[in-house]
């Protein structure tokens, strides 16, 4: 099982801080997502990092640093990643990666116009202070530079329809998270369209909306056989890129510094 969804099923009895409880999040194994979003990870920079080799990358959340770091590390002309928690950044640092502790993604430690990319991937939704953690990412890219901002999708399908039809709010989309969502660890919980509208209001440029991670079709005991997955899964995907806000697990926008 994923450790965030084991530790967010218990952390109240063991933790007391945000920090304490990505501390103990990282020291249990750290994130089940690495190979998904590693492999967006060069498609990102080829599109969006417009210097090349010239680019100054700023990864804000970088948790152990898997998922940009060593990419970025060989591409990049200069990777940072930033994290909350010390036990993070320790295994960070393992794979010689510059990473330091932060307190607040809404007071970065950086000059004005320090990057020309920055990442932040599934963070927002942990945050107390969005608007102000998205005027930073405004505040550290130069003029003309990228920032891509991913979160869980808040509206897609089945969400709408455990709430429509039981009345119940699944953040996660799984049982466990539609009987007990107190334990749910999220904070905020994001549209396309919320995501979107946070980053225009603190000046920041929206020049693409997407969306990844694929919602299954036919998630049915009686239905899950390689038969229906062959079936369902390329109906699935195509239905997450045509609408994203429907289909999509998580959903990204991609913003720049006017």
């Amino acid at each position: 099982m994923d450790p965030f969804v084991t530790l967010m099923r218990e952390y109240d009895d063991r933790v007391t801080t945000t920090a304490e409880y990505y501390d103990t999040y990282w020291s249990e194994g750290g994130a089940g997502y690495v190979g998904r979003e590693s492999d967006a990870v060069a498609e990102v920079f080829a599109r969006f990092a417009s210097k090349g080799a010239d680019t100054d990358v700023l990864d804000i959340g970088c948790g152990d640093g898997r998922v940009a770091g060593p990419y970025m590390q060989a591409h990049a002309r200069s990777y940072v990643g930033v994290d909350v928690s010390a036990a993070a950044v320790e295994r960070a640092r393992s794979l010689g990666l510059d990473a330091r502790v932060i307190e607040d993604a809404a007071v970065l430690p950086f000059a004005s116009a320090s990057f020309d990319l920055v990442l932040c991937f599934e963070v927002f939704e942990h945050l107390f202070r969005t608007e102000e953690a998205a005027a930073e990412i405004l505040r550290v890219l130069r003029p003309g530079g990228h920032a891509v901002i991913q979160v869980p999708n808040a509206a897609h399908w089945r969400a709408r329809a455990d709430l429509a039809l039981l009345g119940r709010f699944s953040p996660l989309g799984d049982q466990e998270s539609g009987t007990r969502p107190w334990r749910d660890p999220h904070i905020r919980f994001f549209t396309l369209d919320s995501l979107a509208g946070l980053m225009r209001q603190v000046g920041l440029r929206v020049v693409e909306r997407s969306g990844g991670g694929v919602t299954p079709l036919l998630d049915l005991p009686f239905l899950r056989d390689r038969v229906t997955d062959r079936a369902a899964g390329p109906v699935a995907t195509a239905l997450m890129r045509h609408r994203p806000e429907l289909f999509a697990n998580r959903i990204r926008v991609v913003v720049t510094h006017p």
